[in-house]
């Protein structure tokens, strides 16, 4: 067997070592056996992979086959094969290797790539990492991963961990130019769209005008909805949602719980109109509460007018009202409360901030004119007791000129420097009449002597009991009413003891002119003309204002009892 390879070639032995070749060379001084050939390889041991699982158990560490079966080279490493080639799938350029096939697959940590680069990790901390080339450990440098539209890269993507900031940003990158960064995250946390520092845990900066977030539901056309989830915790068994509508065109604001939906509590219709507590409101703030809930609980700390918790304008220079209250219950409609030492309400008219109006935490009502000069003050009681009630009213120079005194000694009063009354003509009294058998307004009534405080219809001519007349007649009405409720100057009927009142008259006896005395008559209840003097001395009625030539009618008497 030897002759036949030293046949072949030229074996040299030269210190144990081995020389193979053709040229009669001397082997390397660094290798024990050295091949050289400019035509021919090395063969060595080729097995199939059952055979070369066989070798396993009695294998050293170093020994090399090639497996047909696989058609790969392998190593044993003193406990198992390792693979040394992967065939034709890499390709080698200066310091570059790469695919050339994009159906060939790569795997690290797995057998069975599924896709052109497949890693699996080794630890649960990460498969993949793409750190700079510094030693240092704090090196504040940056890793960047890039994702190109084509093998050029001219357009595309970036993911890069910028080390000096703690951040990671997404790029738009086209060649050398860098857009954004589009999203950042920062490492103790934080995320942001638009912006490079999120100062929340999420913060978007529109890229425009218009909008900074768009949510939209995978519907064409439209009419779908589109919601966003808050929960209290990670299961979202309650929370919150905003649920935009768009069969209703309205925003909801919600509670959740799983799948149960509870509301809406708060309503953005598209055309502008806001509800609480109602789906659908029919105004720009439209608030619906049910039950015994509040409907509005406004609650603030200002001060002045500016400041007010609740400030109601109308601008409407041709009508309208700041504020409109309707109640369809049986209680108040609007109740003003003050706490403290302040009045409860103040109105304020135009021109000034001094109030017209003022209404007190103890009930008083002070009303103003244009100078701020106090013209009516409503007290619920005298100096704060429990009194009755008084009524002021005050001149331009603020001095009062009319009290109105609920409770004066236990009885009511007025003080006044002049009274004009518009309602009647007559001063009239109540009185009880005994005999009340067809008594009509106009009748002279009389003293009557059986019943003491009480009247009767006239019956005689020249009656020194004569009284007056009972009031009414003719629509003339009594101009001021005098009583005692409860005692003897009470009574059923007005009666007139002075002024101006038509009466019952009759000129059967003699006519009547204007200017005449009146008398009784014998006709009961009747006036007539005094001809005798010397009988109507203490009988006399008063004055005929309008006279009556024959028969019975009505005369307007001035009444002066003589």
């Amino acid at each position: 067997m030897l002759s036949v390879v030293m046949f072949f070639c030229n074996i040299t032995f030269t210190n144990a070592q081995v020389a193979i070749n053709l040229d009669g060379s001397d082997p390397d001084n660094a290798a024990m056996l050295d091949v050289k050939s400019s035509s021919k390889g090395l063969l060595i041991p080729r097995l199939t992979t059952s055979s070369r699982n066989s070798l396993t158990a009695i294998a050293s560490g170093g020994l090399m086959v090639y497996d047909t079966d696989l058609k790969k080279f392998f190593i044993f490493n003193d406990s198992i094969w390792k693979e040394l080639t992967t065939g034709n799938i890499w390709t080698e350029n200066s310091s570059s290797a790469y695919l050339t096939h994009t159906d060939e697959f790569v795997g690290i940590g797995t057998a069975n790539p599924i896709k052109n680069l497949h890693v699996v990790g080794a630890d649960s901390l990460g498969s993949i990492l793409i750190a700079p080339d510094i030693s240092t450990i704090f090196s504040n440098k940056s890793s960047e991963l890039l994702f190109g539209e084509n093998r050029s890269y001219y357009s595309g993507m970036s993911i890069r961990y910028q080390g000096n900031e703690d951040r990671m940003y997404f790029y738009g990158k086209n060649g050398s130019t860098s857009y954004g960064p589009l999203f950042t995250i920062k490492r103790n946390g934080g995320v942001a769209v638009n912006t490079y520092n999120p100062l929340k845990d999420f913060q978007v900066t529109g890229s425009d005008t218009l909008a900074s977030l768009l949510l939209t539901p995978d519907v064409t056309p439209s009419g779908g909805n589109s919601e966003i989830l808050f929960a209290e915790d990670k299961n979202y068994i309650y929370g919150m949602s905003i649920k935009y509508d768009g069969g209703d065109n309205r925003l909801y604001f919600m509670g959740k719980s799983q799948t149960l939906n509870y509301g809406p509590y708060f309503t953005i219709e598209r055309s502008g109109n806001v509800g609480v507590g109602i789906t659908d409101p029919s105004e720009l703030f439209h608030v619906a509460a049910t039950g015994d809930n509040v409907a509005v609980y406004i609650e603030g700390e200002g001060r002045g007018t500016n400041d007010a918790s609740l400030i109601s304008k109308n601008t409407s220079v041709t009508g309208g009202n700041a504020c409109y209250f309707e109640s369809n219950g049986n209680q108040t409609t609007t109740i003003l409360r003050q706490y403290g030492s302040g009045a409860i309400m103040k109105l304020i008219g135009p021109g000034s901030d001094d109030d017209d109006l003022r209404v007190y935490n103890d009930g008083t009502i002070e009303q103003f004119n244009g100078n701020h000069v106090r013209t009516i003050r409503i007290d619920p009681s005298e100096n704060g007791t429990n009194t009755g009630g008084q009524i002021t009213l005050y001149g331009s120079d603020g001095a009062a000129s009319i009290q109105i005194d609920g409770d004066y000694n236990g009885n009511g009063r007025v003080i006044t420097e002049e009274l004009q009354i518009l309602g009647g003509s007559d001063l009239s009294e109540f009185f009880n009449l005994t005999d009340k058998t067809n008594i009509q307004k106009g009748m002279v009534v009389s003293i009557d002597p059986e019943n003491p405080g009480q009247l009767k219809i006239s019956q005689t001519a020249y009656d020194k009991k004569v009284a007056g007349i009972v009031s009414g007649a003719n629509n003339i009405k009594p101009g001021l009413i005098m009583s005692q409720k409860g005692t003897v100057a009470d009574g059923d009927y007005l009666v007139a003891l002075s002024g101006r009142v038509y009466c019952k008259s009759e000129a059967v006896s003699a006519p009547i002119e204007v200017g005449d005395f009146l008398t009784t008559s014998d006709i009961p209840g009747y006036a007539m003309k005094v001809n005798d003097f010397n009988k109507a001395k203490g009988a006399i009625l008063g004055k005929a204002m309008t006279s009556l030539k024959s028969g019975k009618g009505l005369v307007l008497v001035l009444i002066t009892l003589q």
